[in-house]
């Protein structure tokens, strides 16, 4: 799943606007599953769930202040196009995160890799 977040107001703020939630199942009962979820916390006007493609983010440019990836990027081969699709999305500063769990070699998991960047609002470099 891949979230975005978008007007989160400024840092050190808690307010919350929009999330727009992203998946690649085409399961219309995990869409759906998540806007009964929602609901039922009262966050159904603030939270938009649908099916698409991470390389090809159906929002307009520079829309979101964070976008954050879980178990996203692991199953994408397209790295590059991937990020590029994030950065379009990503207001200038905004913030990119992902969280990938690795199996070590006992079938165990061993690591939880956290990656966080900052989009440069200077030159537009992840940081």
């Amino acid at each position: 799943m891949m979230l975005a977040v978008a007007s989160a107001g400024p840092r050190g703020t808690s307010r919350i606007d929009l999330v727009a939630g992203l998946t690649v199942s085409t399961s219309r009962l995990r869409i759906e599953t998540g806007r009964v979820l929602t609901e039922r916390c009262k966050l159904g006007d603030r939270v938009a769930l649908q099916v698409g493609n991470a390389l090809e983010l159906p929002y307009p440019d520079q829309t979101f202040d964070v976008v954050w990836c879980q178990n996203v990027t692991m199953n994408i081969a397209d790295k590059v196009g991937l990020l590029a699709s994030v950065y379009r999305v990503l207001k200038r500063g905004g913030l990119y995160t992902a969280t990938e769990y690795s199996v070590g070699p006992g079938g165990e998991v061993a690591l939880l890799l956290i990656s966080l960047a900052c989009l440069s609002s200077t030159n537009g470099v992840l940081t």
